[in-house]
């Protein structure tokens, strides 16, 4: 990397087209020739420089859609930097033409921040060991990327909202367009991450990016800016940084418990947990006691071995029991045999988790009006992952959501996915899965491409038959097949132009697949799996694994009739039945404790009463007499 690094900057020294032929101070810029085009540079330098004194130097590089005079004149004039940075010169080279304006497309732009560098040194006394380098939004992208690359030519990375593109970039998958980060040279140089709380485009992969630094012993400040969205923090803010790369550690000892990692999910009567610590105090470590409890009395595992400063190690807790939803509570006791840890706001961190000890009994269904705890949803931690929509729904007021869309990330082949209880499809004769589905995919035409492209997700289903060890594929569709609309979306530009909104039940379908090749199960799990294509958005509802007997009411209008009226209800709710077929009504709570049942007579009707009923999503149960139906009711 310095070989080639040598051979730009020897090449670029002649490429000046206006060179910085006196100490100017103040605002102003220059330009010279890089990789064949015009390259502009913004310089700040404080009006009393003096030449005898040694400088520091920041770099600082843009974010998307803006350039160096624009970045320049608000970090300088509106946020008031030369303040914050005392005795600093700043400069700021341009992005360049190219539509990313990323630093490291096309391949060689990074060069420019070395050249940023050297037009400083020619002119100006600058201390090479006081060299910042700092990147807002994808500037911060591509400071990450050079300074972990080349750590030892900058006191310090100071990152404001690096703009990660999604989880393959952040897990360095060449398929996700990742510029590949080094992050073993994470303990060679301190990073400053700052980061809006409402900036949920970047919040989950951030997040993860200060646990990756930390697991490689990384000099990593990371502060959550509340209220915050896409911006570069206040000076009130960026303040504490000051401190943290002039003298990183404050304390004899501090010990950071920063993840806590294990199964969300076993069969298993035992799970182990790994608990991730980092040292960032001045003294070494010998011992580390973790205390740890799932909500009973404490119990306590010691580590042994020697620790130095900044790096990280993570702890096995082997053998922990237990029956149903847990949550592990992990924190530090003693260090060193008998110190004490002053620090406590980093000591502790939770993990929630199962031990399965029984399977369920069919009937299995969920609407996504209530409580979802049985089921497994995949913590990616991407923007993309499966959320509750409450805005869309095919009965009641919630469905479940994903989407992909090229304006965001590229997400390609990344999957979202989400599992079932645990069950025993032996309860039942005939085991069978039904689900609503509502997807549409993304069309663009010219002139946003030279040729009409489709971008269409796929919607995946699979069993496991031994508790999620092994899935097999049951049902796959993609794009038009899957899709419940009658055309795409065309041309979305926004992201809210995206979504899908169905605009009734027509442009819902619902899905049945046969289970009964797996009817012996006792371990049985479905997994949804929604696959990006970079474009398609879709809703999942009233998803119900039961008897093949048990249908919707749609489905058995011509055979059964069966309404209720009104639907939300508050203080009670009107039946409608055919009594020639209809036998007896249960409503059974989200959590399958049955809180009414009553046989039915000729009257064809019936009024339940309301009053003693919490608030909350229910499910009416129509039994007949060769087929069952089932419908929501929600009690406001």
């Amino acid at each position: 990397m310095r070989i080639l690094k040598l051979f730009f900057i020897l090449c670029l020294i002649g490429t000046l087209q206006n060179p910085i032929k006196a100490q100017r101070t103040g605002a102003y810029d220059t330009t010279i020739t890089f990789m064949g085009q015009t390259r502009t540079f913004s310089l700040f330098v404080p009006p009393n420089y003096d030449p005898a004194h040694n400088y520091q130097l920041l770099v600082g590089l843009h974010g998307l859609g803006d350039n160096s005079n624009n970045y320049r004149n608000a970090l300088i004039n509106t946020l008031g930097w030369p303040s914050l940075f005392d005795s600093t010169i700043f400069i700021f080279p341009d992005g360049g033409s190219d539509p990313n304006k990323d630093f490291y497309v096309p391949q060689g732009d990074e060069m420019v921040i070395p050249e940023s560098i050297l037009l400083a040194q020619q002119v100006y006394s600058i201390n090479s060991n006081e060299i910042i380098l700092q990147g807002f939004s994808l500037g911060g992208r591509s400071s990450l990327k050079y300074g972990l690359e080349n750590p030892n030519d900058f006191k310090a990375l100071l990152l404001n909202t690096p703009a990660l593109q999604g989880l393959l970039d952040l897990n360095n998958e060449p398929g996700g367009a990742s510029l590949i980060y080094n992050y073993s040279n994470a303990s060679q140089i301190p990073i400053y991450i700052s980061l809006g709380s409402t900036d949920a485009i970047y919040l989950d992969a951030i997040e993860q990016l200060v646990i990756r630094l930390k697991k490689n012993s990384g000099k990593v400040e990371y502060k959550l800016v509340q209220g915050m969205g896409h911006s570069v923090p206040s000076n009130s803010v960026q303040n504490a940084l000051l401190e943290f790369f002039e003298k990183p550690e404050t304390q004899d000892y501090d010990l950071d418990l920063f993840s806590v990692e294990m199964p969300e999910r076993t069969c298993n009567s035992t799970v182990d947990a790994e608990v991730f610590i980092q040292n960032k105090g001045l003294q070494n470590l010998s011992s580390v006691e973790i205390i740890y409890n799932t909500g009973g009395a404490n119990s306590q595992i010691t580590w042994t071995g020697n620790l130095g400063l900044y790096e990280s190690v993570g702890i096995t807790i082997p053998n922990i029991s237990g029956a149903g939803k847990m949550t592990l509570d992990a924190s530090i006791g003693a260090i060193n045999i008998n110190e004490s840890d002053p620090i406590t706001t980093n000591n502790q961190e939770t993990k929630d988790f199962e031990i399965v000890s029984a399977s369920k009994s069919l009937q299995v269904f969920e609407g996504f009006e209530g409580n979802v705890d049985d089921w497994i949803f995949d913590e990616t931690g991407s923007l993309f992952q499966w959320s509750v929509d409450n805005s869309i729904s095919r009965d009641g007021q919630s469905s479940l959501f994903a989407f992909n869309t090229i304006l965001i990330f590229n997400t390609l082949g990344a999957r979202e996915n989400f599992s079932s209880p645990l069950m025993d499809f032996r309860t039942v004769n005939k085991p069978t899965l039904a689900f609503d589905v509502a997807f549409n995919y993304h069309q663009y035409t010219p002139p946003y491409f030279t040729d009409t492209v489709n971008f269409a997700d796929t919607l995946q289903v699979l069993i496991s038959v031994d508790c999620g060890q092994s899935f097999q594929t049951i049902y796959k569709k993609g794009g038009a097949d899957l899709a419940t609309a009658a055309a795409p979306i065309l041309n979305p530009l926004t992201i809210p132009a995206t979504f899908f909104s169905p605009k009734d039940s027509t442009e819902w379908r619902r899905e049945r697949i046969d289970l009964s090749n797996f009817s012996n199960a006792t371990e049985a799990v479905i997994r949804f799996d929604y696959i990006s294509s970079l474009g398609g958005s879709i809703n999942l509802d009233n998803i119900t694994i039961d008897d093949a007997s048990i249908i919707s009411n749609k489905e058995m209008a011509s055979e059964i009739t069966f309404e209720m009226f009104p639907n939300p209800a508050r203080d009670g709710v009107f039946i409608y039945y055919d009594y020639k077929e209809s036998q007896e009504l249960e409503i059974y709570s989200l959590n399958g404790s049955l809180v009414f049942s009553q046989e039915l007579d000729n009257s064809n009707e019936l009024r339940v009463k309301l009053d003693n009923y919490d608030r909350g999503l229910y499910i009416l149960k129509l039994k007949g007499k060769s087929q069952n139906i089932m419908e929501k009711l929600l009690v406001n």
